[in-house]
């Protein structure tokens, strides 16, 4: 029987969703407000949903959620803080799967690597990074009819620091992993957009 995912009610616009499509928040032993994003510190915690203005409104429900002293907040730069701890996170989770990926040869770079398991139908994520060529960038447009395309919010040196990859192209032949990286990288995509 599979298992069921939770869901939780957003603190910003009240909406209930699956506890994994929320980020949650916490209240630190100094009184800070943290991003928990891995869901897994210790306190009472508040969600939000993956999205600027509910996060926005979010920090505005802290007070209450967390019996706040009212001075306590201060909520001009909270909501920046808090978006931005979530986009590196999500960076971090991205670079940590794609280094396991690789590791564990789940994962080919370079041109001709990628081609030819695209050829043998091996690759279900083909991932170009962000400073691809345009005339490379369509050039694999084309060759992935039958599968995801995504363009990383990432910068290569990211990923050459923590995998030895330094080709611009990545294809990922697993569906699990695939869909993680995916996920994660509409995070990214849903909160870096001002």
């Amino acid at each position: 029987m599979a298992k069921k995912t939770p869901s939780r009610t957003c603190i910003g616009f009240r909406r209930e969703r699956h506890k994994n499509e929320l980020l949650r928040f916490v209240l630190s032993p100094e009184h800070e407000i943290v991003l928990d994003y891995n869901g897994k510190l210790p306190g009472r915690g508040c969600y939000a949903c993956v999205d600027r203005d509910c996060i926005r409104n979010a920090c505005k429900c802290f007070q209450k959620a967390f019996r706040m002293r009212r001075d306590a907040i201060s909520y001009d730069i909270l909501p920046e803080i808090l978006i931005e701890a979530a986009i590196r996170k999500a960076k971090e989770k991205i670079v940590s799967l794609l280094s396991f990926a690789v590791r564990a040869r789940k994962a080919v770079a370079g041109s001709e690597a990628v081609d030819g398991d695209i050829k043998k139908g091996n690759v279900y994520l083909l991932i170009n990074f962000s400073d691809l060529s345009e005339p490379a960038m369509l050039k694999w447009k084309k060759k992935s009819a039958n599968f995801s395309l995504y363009y990383l919010h990432l910068d290569i040196n990211d990923i050459m620091k923590v995998t030895g990859i330094k080709n611009k192209v990545l294809g990922v032949k697993d569906r699990g992993l695939g869909n993680a990286i995916i996920e994660e990288n509409s995070k990214i995509t849903k909160l870096d957009t001002i």
